[in-house]
């Protein structure tokens, strides 16, 4: 009799499970039209796609646009210039936007605020554009951002600190703008970042000594900044830094020897103060312990103050220890050599001097010098 009772009991259990499943398949059905439904609403709305204006339905095809399997908006990015009618798109119905793409589309005014509530947005490209206000701290909820670009715009005020919430940022760029206020140490817990872009802005302060935390860091740029304050000796632990741009940043004291130890710098253009000893005669880049002009010259003699002249000097100083160098591979040839001195750089004043890249038969290296004040 007891198996004969479990058996209804059983069956009922089963009937109500599948009764429940079938609800739950149809209103996940009912979200997914929602959300489709939703879609098409705010690109209609928005105007970005006139030619288009009534065939929502295939707005997968549509120049521009990607889509998942399901036929949900997975990336944006429209063919022409979408100028004032940023505005007008409802960005809140793309839940599963990953890449956001409009540099160079004539944006004007603010971010709006519902691109900081996506939550599956990867790519935010808005560079290049007139776009202005403040950086909104919400944007520090984008917990899958990987690169994040709004270069070359006209945003102002300070850095929100809420950016170094954005733990899988690889790259962000800031560059060229009216940014002010201090360089958030925040930004220095970004463990993933490779590429920081910063320059052409009006930040103040100091350089944050956390910023040697950035055990990923590739480039580096805060040129063109009202910074003040030492080089932070912090920036020799970057092993994995390639490129170091500091200059016209107003900074003070000596470079760090600490720099020296980034053996795998290949650019570096550091505006140093006018203190004799700061000069840099070669690139750090595979040549062994970086080297002072002070320490190469007579101390008996007065130290040179003409620019033109501590250029040439670098410039010599520099082939000559790679001249001397215990490994023939990163010896430069003597045609090299010969167009170092013939060239029409030697005899004009105010040019950087940078990276000279020696390449001759297969193999390869770098020289450099510390970019000098104008």
């Amino acid at each position: 009799m007891a198996s004969i009772d479990y058996e209804p009991k059983l069956l009922a259990i089963l009937s109500i499970s599948f009764f429940l499943s079938c609800i739950f398949v149809s209103v996940a059905a009912l979200d997914d039209s929602a959300l489709l439904a939703s879609e098409g609403k705010a690109l209609l709305e928005s105007g970005w796609w006139s030619d288009y204006s009534n065939l929502t339905s295939h707005r997968c095809n549509w120049t521009g646009i990607v889509c998942d399997r399901a036929g949900s908006i997975t990336e944006i990015s429209p063919p022409l210039q979408v100028g004032d009618k940023f505005a007008k798109m409802n960005f809140s119905c793309f839940s599963n936007l990953a890449r956001l793409h409009l540099p160079n589309h004539e944006l004007f005014g603010s971010i709006p605020p519902q691109i900081s509530i996506l939550p599956r947005l990867r790519y935010l490209n808005l560079s290049s554009n007139y776009l202005e206000g403040e950086l909104p701290s919400s944007l520090g909820n984008l917990s899958r951002l990987v690169e994040l670009d709004f270069s070359s715009n006209y945003f102002n005020n300070s850095i929100p600190p809420e950016l170094g919430n954005l733990k899988n940022l690889v790259t962000l760029s800031l560059s060229n703008n009216g940014l002010s206020g201090p360089i958030p140490s925040a930004l220095c817990h970004l463990d993933n970042l490779t590429h920081l872009f910063m320059d052409h802005n009006s930040l103040e302060g100091a350089l944050p000594r956390e910023i040697g935390n950035m055990k990923n860091l590739e480039s580096l740029d805060v040129s063109y900044n009202t910074l003040n304050g030492p080089i932070p000796r912090t920036l020799g632990r970057l092993a994995k830094l390639r490129s170091l741009i500091i200059r016209y940043a107003r900074i003070s004291g000596s470079i760090p020897l600490e720099i020296g130890n980034l053996t795998n710098l290949e650019e570096s253009f550091i505006q140093p103060n006018h203190r004799f000893d700061s000069f840099f005669i070669r690139q750090f880049n595979k040549l062994g312990k970086a080297i002072t002009l002070k320490e190469v010259l007579d101390p008996r003699l007065p130290p040179p103050t003409n620019e033109i002249v501590i250029q040439n000097i670098c410039t010599i100083a520099s082939l000559i220890f790679s001249c001397l160098h215990s490994n023939p591979k990163y010896r430069p040839s003597m045609k090299f050599v010969s167009q170092e001195f013939l060239s029409p750089k030697r005899l004009l004043g105010g040019l950087e001097i940078s990276l000279l890249e020696l390449r001759n038969l297969g193999w390869h290296t770098n020289v450099g010098e510390i970019t000098l004040p104008r």
